[in-house]
């Protein structure tokens, strides 16, 4: 069982049911999110609605996993060292999470 955790909890509902309809056709979504150095835990970066439907529809999402370093582009004059460390935590948000068997 891997656990995604959505970007935020809040979501439109007529939106969502829009991308229901849509997954219905077009099948399941590939989300790009990375591994937060936990076992069966990743962090979703994109498409809270899509998980949400996927979830509705009981379809497994693809998962496309990206270091975190690539998550932040260079910005010029930023003098950093980045690592493919796995970030522990998010400033105490309370995402909602969304549980999927992935293959």
């Amino acid at each position: 069982m891997t656990t995604v955790y959505l970007l935020h909890n809040h979501f439109d509902s007529d939106h969502l049911d829009a991308v229901v309809k849509e997954m219905k056709v077009l099948g399941a979504p590939t989300i790009r999110a990375y591994e937060l150095g936990f076992d069966g835990l990743i962090q979703a970066i994109e498409g809270c609605h899509r998980l949400r439907a996927c979830e509705v529809l009981g379809i497994v999402p693809n998962i496309e996993l990206i270091a975190a370093s690539d998550l932040i582009s260079s910005v010029e004059g930023l003098d950093c060292d980045w690592s493919d460390e796995p970030i522990e935590s998010i400033g105490g948000l309370d995402n909602d999470n969304i549980n999927f068997n992935l293959h």
